[in-house]
């Protein structure tokens, strides 16, 4: 069976909205995490009535044309107040797309070709967002612990994109200099130009 099939299970701990060429590496995906029950269903109004139906725990927000991606954050948010979705960056989405998601509610902002580390990192920080805290026992740590400083680098990109661009504004948010992230920067592109 496909992935990204719809599942009949009545109670999907995870709800991908879109279609299915929104989540090009999910299948790739390894891990008990990624083996969660999940639905899969093509627009809006269809995410809209399946959380109401079944609550999952994580939500992941794809490619629809139905509404605004934004505005379905807002939405299901409204529904079920605990929950944050996962905004997928697709190529065609600019900075103000993705800060119309994060200020929705979107606990994180996966690129489109995210490694399926990355993508269970996210539906760990959305699942743990819900529950409080959550252990999951058959992962690997490997496939939830990304490298401190591509952490790091997210996390200052991010700040940024919330910033509207003002690294000065992101720096002091973070509490560090606006040379720490330039030099940061600097440094991360000159490690992708090797």
């Amino acid at each position: 069976m496909n992935r990204m099939s719809p599942v009949t299970d009545r109670r999907p701990a995870l709800l991908l909205v879109g279609r299915g060429d929104s989540f090009p590496v999910f299948d790739q995906a390894s891990g008990s995490l990624m083996r969660m029950p999940r639905t899969a269903v093509p627009d809006a109004q269809r995410a809209l009535a399946a959380i109401r139906v079944s609550h999952p725990p994580v939500v992941i927000v794809g490619r629809f044309d139905d509404m605004p991606r934004a505005g379905l954050i807002q939405r299901l948010i409204a529904i079920v107040p605990d929950i944050r979705p996962i905004f997928v960056r697709l190529p065609e989405d600019d900075d103000e797309v993705v800060v119309g998601a994060m200020r929705a509610g979107a606990i994180d902002v996966v690129p489109q070709d995210a490694s399926p580390g990355r993508i269970a990192h996210a539906v760990t920080m959305a699942m743990t967002w819900r529950a409080g805290s959550l252990a999951l026992p058959e992962d690997d740590p490997a496939q939830l612990i990304r490298p401190l400083d591509d952490v790091i680098d997210e996390t200052i990109e991010r700040a940024i994109l919330l910033c509207q661009g003002n690294v000065t504004r992101a720096a002091q948010l973070l509490g560090i200099s606006s040379s720490t992230i330039y030099r940061r920067r600097e440094r991360r592109a000159g490690a992708e130009g090797d």
